[in-house]
């Protein structure tokens, strides 16, 4: 019986974790707020506004240069590669890459 249950148990982690199954997408667009206590990011595009969450994992750039969360500063132009997790329906960030201030 405790084989039967370890072995449903692990078939329903399979099935939940492909259900979860998450989409990768690109978008440009300006940054319009940093939250530092969040860390999250509002990157407006031409047709909407994301809240972004950064983690641990994602990669901010300049160009081929690494760069930290502390210097992403509203009004960057970014390109943004993001998820969104399927399972709590936020967009998490995979990679940032800063192009440009949008402040003159």
């Amino acid at each position: 019986m405790k084989k039967l249950m370890l072995a449903l148990m692990i078939g329903l982690a399979f099935s939940v974790s492909s259900f979860a199954t998450e989409h990768e997408m690109t978008h440009e667009g300006v940054i319009s707020t940093v939250d530092a206590n969040a860390k999250t990011v509002k990157v407006k595009t031409d047709k909407e506004e994301l809240t972004i969450h950064m983690t641990d994992n994602s990669h901010i750039t300049v160009g081929e240069e690494k760069k930290t969360f502390g210097d992403v500063k509203v009004g960057d132009k970014v390109t943004c590669k993001i998820i969104l997790d399927a399972m709590d329906g936020k967009y998490i960030c995979l990679g940032l890459n800063i192009k440009g201030s949008g402040k003159k």
